[in-house]
């Protein structure tokens, strides 16, 4: 079980990875799902597996953002 929950996070950061750079790139309304899934490597289900909606993705690549800002800042 430990595999598949790591298998799952490594998926989901290259989600997150895939979407940061396509929504700098593209913008987020011009990115669409496919576009990050095939940016990761990954398939369109599986997007769905660690997401529910590309504002969820969002989300998560504003939250790494703020995650990575605030280490800066405290180092």
């Amino acid at each position: 079980m430990m595999a598949r929950k790591k298998n799952s996070e490594n998926r989901s950061e290259r989600i997150v990875t895939a979407a940061h750079q396509l929504f700098g790139r593209y913008g987020f309304e011009r990115t669409t799902l496919d576009d990050v899934a095939q940016e990761a490597g990954v398939s369109k289900g599986a997007i769905y597996l660690e997401f529910s909606s590309k504002d969820e993705i969002l989300m998560a690549v504003i939250s790494r953002f703020m995650h990575e800002q605030l280490q800066e800042m405290h180092a």
